[in-house]
């Protein structure tokens, strides 16, 4: 069953909604945007398919030569996690809650109103919450999420003692996602909430990979898990309806999906008919242009195209195609991360860190179809720096730092 969560497994639930965009929408949208199908875009994606999938299986296959059977991790992840100074955990968490009250209060009296409500209203729409972040207080948007993610490994970190030692934390668990959950939807984006969903499923799952065989999980907590995922997608599609509704797409709330999968693609599809099967212009460091904050980016590339679509994103390796010589910059951008996320998903045996962080990267990679959150300052770069910090904040010289046995190693 590990199998089926590893990296080119979720990559091709990617490529699976690329083909699913060009069955059941394409046409459509084409002929709305007056743009002629190439087909050249699903060709591209499918080579990024394969050289991610050859880099996460190669660097997997390597892993196991060199660290043999990893049967023994299992016991080593679970007494690691075991070690956790809970204590701390709270400490931190309580410190997080309290950080997130504060964010939250600035970046209400920078709006001048709560931005969830505004969208509910109708009074601003998406378009003018992300310019304000823009013209926000430098860094206080990248605090708010820092302070999030922090949050959120702590409530990663308690269910792993709720599943692996049988602490009883549910109600501590629901309360921390209650505050992680608000705090994330603060600014009307549905993007967080399915975040926090995934990240807390993908737990569950990997623990149940994880776990040594003579340990078993409490399915009900599964099944309560379930529960809440199903509620949860059912704010989402509300929050769905309230933007459709002020975006003047009222009455098409489920038709929104295939929209939100073509619209990646049409963009693409553009971007194609102007720069060819070999890019544009050589620029190395354009793909890394969105690890600066918004306010500090420099237009490179891909800024310079007129998009038929300029409220959508283009996928996640849509720069490096503009920049690094089109098709073969694919294949080796792809290959990268195809690598990188295979080296953090054969380490999930062995350490908590790795085990939260590939869960927060399993949204980056089945989101790869429509978001480049590889490289994107507020999604993977922040999640990897909140966790090191957390480690670090865990791991400072205290009781646990007497223990002989490494929370990272």
């Amino acid at each position: 069953m590990k199998n089926i969560i590893s990296p080119n497994k979720l990559f091709a639930f990617t490529f699976a909604q690329v083909l699913i965009a060009y069955i059941f929408g394409m046409d459509g949208y084409a002929k709305t945007y007056l743009i002629k199908l190439s087909y050249m875009p699903l060709l591209l994606w499918l080579f990024a398919f394969i050289f991610f999938s050859l880099g996460d299986v190669c660097v997997r296959l390597l892993s196991e030569i060199f660290n043999g059977d990893i049967k023994n991790y299992k016991y080593l992840l679970k007494e690691k996690i075991e070690l956790v100074n809970i204590r701390r955990l709270r400490i931190i968490n309580l410190i997080s809650t309290l950080g997130l009250f504060i964010t939250s209060g600035l970046i209400i009296a920078h709006t001048g109103a709560l931005p969830l409500l505004t969208i509910i209203s109708q009074s601003k729409s998406i378009s003018q919450i992300n310019q304000e972040q823009v013209n926000a207080m430098p860094g206080l948007f990248g605090m708010h999420m820092l302070i999030i993610y922090v949050l959120e490994y702590g409530i990663g970190i308690l269910l792993l003692q709720l599943l692996f030692a049988k602490k009883r934390f549910v109600i501590e668990i629901l309360a921390l996602s209650i505050v992680a959950i608000l705090s994330g939807i603060l600014d009307g984006k549905r993007q967080n909430l399915a975040m926090f969903i995934c990240f807390f499923f993908m737990i569950i799952v990997n623990a149940k990979n994880t776990l040594p065989d003579k340990f078993k999980i409490n399915y009900k907590i599964i099944t309560i898990t379930s529960s809440v995922v199903i509620l949860m997608f059912s704010l989402i599609y509300f929050m769905t309806y309230i933007r459709l509704d002020a975006s003047g797409y009222s009455g098409e709330v489920f038709g929104e999906p295939l929209r939100y999968l073509s619209m990646p693609l049409i963009n693409f599809e553009s971007l194609y008919t102007n720069a060819g099967l070999l890019g544009s212009e050589f620029d190395l460091l354009a793909p890394f242009n969105y690890l600066l904050p918004a306010k500090f980016g420099v237009e490179r590339g891909i800024d310079s195209f007129q998009l038929p679509e300029p409220s959508s994103p283009y996928g996640f390796f849509a720069m490096a195609y503009i920049n690094w010589f089109g098709i073969f910059g694919v294949a080796y951008y792809s290959l990268i991360l195809g690598v990188m996320s295979g080296w953090v998903y054969s380490k999930i045996d062995k350490s908590p860190f790795y085990l939260l962080l590939y869960c927060h990267m399993v949204w980056a990679i089945i989101m790869s179809h429509t978001y480049n959150h590889f490289l994107t300052i507020t999604f993977m770069p922040l999640q990897v720096f909140a966790i090191l910090l957390l480690y670090y904040l865990l791991s400072i010289r205290f009781s646990l730092a007497k223990l002989k046995i490494s929370f990272l190693k």
